[in-house]
Formats: structure tokens, sequence, C-alpha cells
């Protein structure tokens, strides 16, 4: 299957799971055909099952129900709509903060918007594109809060926008534990 590189299957309400392989779509009857070793007799037809699939490089979540397990493989057929798998940890909420940024070549901070937060990192809408993996300083300042968050953050990845934006979302690097306890109880 061309950009699927993976299937796992998790059991709900139990630590299972299972890695295997898309080997088929039966388009006719809706089924996707799953090479899982031995650990295929572990799944009972008609159960429902979580299955996490990468396509194109961004990971997928569907739930399927087992329609037939024989031998090394199982038949699913899919009964929910595939949903983006999040990888954050933590919900980003947004925010409409102005920040200051700066880099270590930077002789004075630029100023960036801060469009969403967590407890973990940022989304920041800035006019200067920074690269993956890079490391800037962030401060800005919490509405309810004296004072000013610094941080150190490192950029996760970034995309243009219209207008000569660029979005770029980063995560906490360094942060002090006096600001991090106060993002966590902001933004649970």
């Amino acid at each position: 299957m061309i950009g699927v590189s993976s299937v796992k299957i998790r059991i709900p309400n139990t630590n299972r799971s299972f890695e295997g392989q898309l080997v088929g779509i039966d388009k006719q009857s809706h089924l996707l055909i799953v090479a899982l070793g031995d650990e295929a007799q572990a799944l009972r037809p008609n159960s429902l099952v979580t299955v996490n699939l990468t396509v194109g490089g961004v990971p997928r979540t569907m739930t399927v129900v087992v329609e037939s397990v024989a031998q090394d493989r199982a038949s699913l057929r899919p009964v929910s709509r595939v949903n983006k798998h999040e990888r954050r940890a933590l919900k980003r909420y947004s925010v409409n903060l102005p920040a200051r940024l700066w880099t270590e070549t930077d002789a004075s901070p630029s100023t960036v918007r801060i469009v969403n937060i967590s407890a973990n990192g940022v989304g920041i809408h800035s006019e200067r594109p920074l690269s993956k993996e890079q490391v800037a300083r962030l401060a800005f300042a919490l509405v309810g809060q004296e004072g000013v968050i610094q941080t150190v953050i490192q950029v996760r990845h970034t995309r243009p926008l219209a207008g000569g934006l660029h979005y770029i979302g980063a995560s906490f690097a360094e942060i002090s534990r006096t600001d991090a306890l106060w993002l966590r109880k902001l933004f649970p």
C-alpha cells in the first residue's frame, strides 16, 4: 500500500496492542486486510478495536470491527471516520498575545504574536521564519500575571502563511519551574 508504513491495532480497555502491515484493501466489501503474524489470533471476530495507521507520513486513527481472522491476517471493517492522530501531549488553547522573540544573532528582539499555547509549547505568527530545531528566546506576559514569562523555545515545525507571515510551532526547551507550574494551572 503506497504511503502506509505500518498499522497498530489497540484493543480498548486493555494494554494490548499489535503492530502489523496493511497488505490490501477490499474495495467491494470495504475491508482492510492487515498482516499481524501470530498476534492475529488474539483478535476476536465482531470485536471493536482502534487502528492507528500512517498515511503519507501523517498518523491517522479510526475504529474498526474485526470481520475475520485467518492465520496471520485480520480483515477489518472501518466503523468511524478517519481522524488525524494528535501527537501533542497537552491541548493547545487559542490566544492572541504579543511577545518578543530573538535568537543568538539578533541585536534586538522582534515582535511576534502567540496564537496558541499549552504548558509544553506555543504557536507563533512571525514575519521572520525560523528553521526546524532552531533555538530562540521568547518573552511574553499573560493576563492576570505580574511579570513576564521568559523562556527558551525549540522550533518543531514551521510553515509560510499569507501576507508574509510564518507559523512557528515550538516547544519550551527551558522555562522556570514557577512559570511552568503557572502555565499548567492556566492551560491544563
